[in-house]
């Protein structure tokens, strides 16, 4: 039996890559044709039932489903032992190591950046990062291997602490207007200056910024309106799912999943599966 030639290899992990993305591939229907798209139940109890397909979520599933398919344990050995006994022959025709499949999936997978404000890179950076800590929780997983995928979890892990560096601070209260004008805020307005402010406002749309309408927190002082927006911004979603990327990644390395972490030093531990295996170790030892 002759093994896949590397070329042919490469341009299937390529074609696979390609497939995480459909709706670049060109491979999901146009979305004028969505309202005919429909899905028939098939069971009994509810047959003759259709509904509207969920494209989306059938979207969402796939990816997963694929990147658990690529980094399967089985597979992953699969491909190892095929790269040994090709070291092994010394075969002419050399075959793709683990080092470059694992490369390839991850930089495929990862695109653009873990910062990229799309919700579908979003879920694929997550279902990587799952499958990422599938493969590494492996008991028997060969030290070759798992060193490759904790190497990527840990460039992961880096990639997303940089993100949330770049994304700055949560979004919170900002500025609306100087007293005497009108606030243009939908969610909460309060009225103040420094610590003295007053009870918050719920606004619909537009606000006088005075006294008048909040009382006087501070006399003689000259005050502001500052607004709490009742709808996220697309950089408050960017953070929240780089906060949620981080807390997934945590799992993995022991250590703290918030902004608890000083600045300029790693908000990670030692790798929990590293750790776990050191305690069981000292415990034999007593």
């Amino acid at each position: 039996r002759r093994a896949m030639p590397l070329a042919v290899q490469r341009r299937a992990l390529k074609t696979f890559v390609k497939v995480l993305r459909p709706d670049r591939a060109g491979l999901l229907p146009p979305p004028e044709n969505a309202e005919f798209l429909v899905w028939a139940e098939y069971e009994p109890r509810l047959a003759g039932h259709i509904s509207g397909a969920d494209v989306a979520q059938e979207v969402r599933d796939m990816v997963q489903s694929l990147l658990a398919f690529a980094l399967d344990r089985r597979r992953i050995l699969r491909i190892y032992d095929a790269e040994l006994l090709m070291k092994k022959t010394q075969a002419n025709e050399p075959g793709m190591s683990i080092q470059e499949y694992l490369s390839e999936i991850v930089r495929g997978a990862i695109g653009e950046g873990v910062d990229v404000a799309r919700p579908a890179e979003w879920q694929l950076h997550l279902a990587l990062a799952d499958s990422l800590k599938q493969l590494y929780s492996v008991a028997d997983l060969p030290d070759e291997v798992a060193s490759n995928a904790l190497f990527h979890l840990s460039r992961l892990a880096d990639a997303t602490d940089s993100a949330l560096e770049r994304a700055g601070a949560a979004g919170g209260w900002s500025f609306c207007a100087n007293e005497g004008g009108n606030c243009t805020c939908e969610g909460l307005v309060r009225f103040g200056v420094d610590r003295a402010w007053s009870a918050a406002a719920a606004s619909a749309s537009a606000m006088n910024c005075s006294t008048q309408h909040f009382g006087d927190p501070k006399p003689h002082t000259a005050k502001r309106c500052e607004c709490l927006a009742a709808k996220p911004g697309s950089d408050d979603l960017l953070r929240a799912h780089l906060l949620n990327l981080r807390a997934s990644l945590a799992e993995v390395f022991c250590g703290p999943a918030d902004d608890t972490a000083s600045e300029g030093t790693s908000r990670r531990g030692a790798p929990c599966r590293l750790a776990g295996q050191l305690a069981e170790s000292a415990a034999d030892m007593l």
